[in-house]
């Protein structure tokens, strides 16, 4: 039985079916294509049958055709290889709390972060097709722990971060260009805050905590048409490590952080909506079960936002622990509803909504234990189903990560980047 070389093979041969096979050998794709093809694809036997089809699974089925100088009514079903991890070409320099922004190309651009505790200005870009990285032009500062936003034309905002003082100078890239430009400064010195782009395309800054730890409750507002930065509307609670998301509505919503009294922190459940209209703050329902910081903040195809894991204090002598749990936020009533529980609790993690509508949550850090507690760096990732509302183990990572980033790609593959263990990959690909 003749073997099909490759998924873009496949795709010839479908696109040619009434051709000839002269005409499906002329159309044999380049070498170059056939590297682009998905990683690990499999074939399996199949019933014969009468027709070629594809399904939502990916999957594709083969029926018929030339063999030689006769024909066949074999069939074979083309099955890339599903909910597994595998490593792709490394970085240049391995990195952690740095961002990773998918621009208008579909290339990933990965800039600053920290490596053995220095702040970096170096930046690369992830190509998905080659699966390589290019080195670009660097930032006109190092910054790490820094805030990264792509605008509606295409170049990335990035916002402060913290070397070793507060940086508040922000820098926009322009990916045409692969130049670095200064633009204006944020009013306040701040780090861990959130950063959520409006549907005006001006971006607002929320939260964070100053040079003295103190959490804050100001925001602020780029204008991109003046490249400058105007206050606006001070939320009621002040808050770092938090998160933030745009709802469908327009209006912003931050739930949870931090804040240190010192020398005690403190960890909020409560949640603030913004409207960009009025510029002013409400409170709406708080988070269920416990204050939490270093959570994920998702907004799913539902148009409900989703909080996912974090940290809390079960008591000051033994610090945080991490959380187990996840949160569904209804704009319609402005509450909160227990959306089921991890497999492992943790923060430091990521999370990504999927083609599927699923969402995946990767890696991270768990706290758990009574009178000794014990602090694992996580490899494991989990997915949750809106529709039943449960969450159900997947393949783990290469290696453990925490402080890394996680970004879906236009080829629905995802991206992990960074902060991984020394001698393990830099960077590795999850196919859903």
């Amino acid at each position: 039985m003749k073997r099909i070389a490759s998924f873009p093979s496949l795709l010839t041969l479908l696109a040619c079916a009434a051709c000839g096979p002269e005409a499906v050998e002329q159309a044999a794709p380049s070498p170059e294509v056939q590297t682009a093809a998905l990683a690990t694809p499999q074939w399996l036997a199949a019933a014969p049958a009468l027709t070629a089809l594809s399904d939502a699974t990916g999957q594709v089925l083969v029926t018929g055709g030339p063999v030689g100088s006769a024909s066949t009514a074999e069939s074979e079903l083309y099955a890339p290889k599903a909910r597994a991890w595998s490593a792709t070409a490394p970085l240049a320099v391995d990195r952690c709390l740095h961002t990773a922004t998918e621009l208008a190309s579909g290339a990933v651009l990965v800039a600053g972060g920290s490596n053995t505790g220095m702040a970096l200005a170096s930046v690369e870009s992830y190509n998905p097709a080659s699966k390589t990285w290019s080195t670009l032009a660097a930032m006109n500062e190092p910054r790490s722990g820094h805030v990264a936003v792509r605008l509606p034309w295409g170049h990335v905002l990035v916002i402060g971060g913290n070397a070793s003082t507060t940086v508040t100078t922000a820098e926009l890239y322009d990916p045409v260009t692969n130049t670095w430009t200064p633009t204006g400064s944020l009013l306040k010195a701040r780090s861990r805050f959130n950063a959520t782009m409006l549907p005006t395309g001006k971006v607002v800054v929320t939260g964070g905590r100053d040079s003295t730890f103190d959490a804050l409750t100001s925001t602020e507002v780029y204008n991109p048409a003046t490249g400058t930065w105007f206050a606006t509307g001070s939320m009621y609670t002040g808050r770092a490590d938090h998160g933030a998301i745009l709802m469908p509505d327009g209006r912003v919503l931050v739930a949870g952080g931090f804040q240190t009294v010192f020398p005690v922190t403190k960890y909020t459940s409560t949640a603030e909506l913004y409207d960009p209209v009025t510029g002013t703050w409400t409170t709406t329902s708080n988070i269920e079960w416990t204050g939490r910081s270093d959570h994920t903040l998702n907004l799913l195809n539902s148009g409900l936002p989703i909080a996912v894991g974090g940290r809390f204090v079960a008591g000051l002598q033994f610090g945080a622990f991490s959380i187990n749990g996840s949160n569904l936020y209804s704009p319609a009533s402005g509450t909160w509803t227990y959306a089921g529980s991890l497999t492992t609790g943790r923060y430091f993690h990521e999370s990504v909504v999927l083609p599927s509508g699923q969402l995946l949550t990767a890696g991270g850090e768990s706290r758990t234990g009574g009178g000794m507690p014990v602090t694992t760096r996580l490899a494991s990732a989990e997915l949750y189903d809106p529709a039943t509302s449960q969450w159900t183990s997947t393949a783990s990572m290469l290696v453990p990560r925490a402080n890394f980033t996680l970004t879906p790609l236009h080829t629905q593959e995802v991206l992990a980047v960074g902060c991984g263990p020394s001698g393990g990959p830099s960077a590795e690909l999850y196919t859903p």
